[in-house]
């Protein structure tokens, strides 16, 4: 689908919410106990409360040899996508990881999400498979601007899900939504910067990372639907519908539909960026990692420099306006209710604009708890490849900057939830003019010296 006009646009932005929250009760629904059918049922109950239509019942892919015969595809560990909730008996175990591909239809427009939610407590492999392909997600959404190619999103998605020690499926992937279930493109999970079908504004989208612990291998089992990893071991899948617009991809299936404004620099011009890593000694060699990724897109490190910031120089980093600090309390719900924590036992309150004040204190005491990594990085579009690099973060300044914690979508809040520190964190300049006026506050004004690695 296109979206030609703004009736459509908003028939779009209203489908994607109301599937956002048929998942989010779904999530929540997950526990040990729990059957498929009940996922099921409460899915088609939920869409047809809400006056919509679900769209994978009844709906017969291409070379299918029947319809589909449910409202949720529930895959459970090493079914990949598609499994079928309401033929067989199928019930959630602790431990288990769980894929819920959901589709519905609004005023005529169809939409297309997925999760993979862990089931009670589970192993750590699995949790970093599932955070790597959420990542994944991420990573796509960041590249999918008009302007790129195909080739640039397939791509995104299987860096971060190789780089993370995991697998592409690639015998799936996603594809264009909107007037039916799946259109053209198909868009695989892999594939090389630069090629592939043109991006365009008002392309609709569903991008599908499907990650595997294991080999790629599947195999169709016999109802003709499931697929499941052919040596057994677990699989994990996320899905977002995604508008293409001027600014970048606006995710239509997000609890609330927002822009993904990344990679939307396209001036060809030689610009600086500025990175700061603070590294705890958790993960090691992660500074020679960011580099040796910068490298290898042809970007220059101009400059690079240990130090230990002052409380002031931290404080004065980060915003006090009223506006920023409200969303940064709103980004710690949004990760209180993804993970299912309670935010009033941890803060005492829900609301955004006290919870803000904790967070931002937090951020600075534990910026001022090791010393810090600052470096400016030189190149062709310099602020968008570092941006795409260090992945999806948290604001840093008003709609601009970022925060990330070891590489992954943890936060702060999921870090204290679990009881750890966040492993390092990574901040990369979000526009050219942050980037210089980052580069003039941490950097003073001096004149910027070359960066050479020992032995060059």
């Amino acid at each position: 689908m296109t979206i030609a006009n703004d009736t459509e646009r908003a028939s779009l932005i209203e489908a994607g919410k109301r599937l956002a929250a048929v998942l989010k009760a779904l999530r929540a629904k997950v526990a040990p106990g729990v059957s498929a059918e009940e996922l099921d049922d409460l899915a088609e109950r939920l869409i047809r409360d809400g006056g919509d239509d679900p769209c994978f019942l009844g709906y017969t892919p291409e070379g299918a040899g029947r319809s589909y015969p449910a409202t949720l595809c529930v895959s459970i560990n090493d079914e990949v996508v598609h499994g079928i909730p309401n033929e067989s008996a199928k019930t959630l175990k602790e431990g288990d990881i769980v894929g819920l591909d959901l589709g519905l239809r609004h005023a005529g427009v169809v939409v297309d999400a997925a999760i993979t939610v862990p089931v009670g407590t589970v192993d750590e492999v699995s949790k970093k498979l599932m955070r790597a392909t959420e990542a994944a997600l991420a990573a796509g959404i960041a590249a999918a601007v008009p302007g790129n190619h195909m080739g640039d999103v397939s791509h995104a998605i299987q860096e971060e899900i190789e780089r993370a020690g995991f697998t592409v499926v690639r015998e799936l992937g996603g594809h264009g939504v909107g007037d039916l279930v799946h259109e053209e493109p198909f868009i695989p999970n892999f594939g090389r910067p630069g090629k592939g079908e043109l991006l365009t504004e008002g392309m609709v989208l569903a991008l599908e990372p499907i990650a595997s612990a294991g080999k790629a291998a599947v195999v169709l089992a016999p109802d003709g639907y499931t697929y499941r990893t052919k040596d057994g071991s677990r699989s994990a899948h996320f899905e977002h519908t995604i508008l293409l617009e001027k600014g970048g991809a606006r995710i239509i299936t997000a609890a609330g539909a927002f822009i993904f404004q990344t990679m939307a620099n396209k001036n060809p011009k030689e610009e600086k960026t500025y990175v700061m890593i603070k590294p705890d000694g958790v993960k090691k060699g992660l500074i020679g990692e960011v580099i040796k990724r910068f490298e290898q897109r042809d970007l220059k490190i101009v400059a690079l420099e240990m130090f230990q910031p002052s409380f002031e120089e931290v404080d004065n980093h980060y915003p006090k306006d009223a506006a920023w600090i409200r969303r940064l309390g709103e980004k710690t719900l949004v990760t209180y209710e993804k993970y299912q924590f309670d935010a009033m036992a941890d803060f005492g309150t829900t609301v955004p604009e006290e919870i803000g004040p904790e967070i931002r204190k937090w951020l600075v005491d534990y910026m001022l708890s090791a010393p810090l990594v600052k470096m400016v990085v030189e190149g062709t579009h310099a602020v968008d490849m570092v941006r795409k690099i260090c992945g999806p973060t948290m604001p840093y300044q008003a709609d601009m900057g970022t925060i990330r914690g070891d590489f992954s979508n943890d936060s702060p809040a999921v870090a204290n939830a679990e009881k750890r520190a966040v492993a390092n964190i990574l901040h990369a300049s979000e526009t050219p003019e942050e980037a210089a006026h980052e580069i003039d506050h941490w950097f003073g004004g001096k004149k910027i010296q070359s960066y050479k690695r020992h032995g060059d």
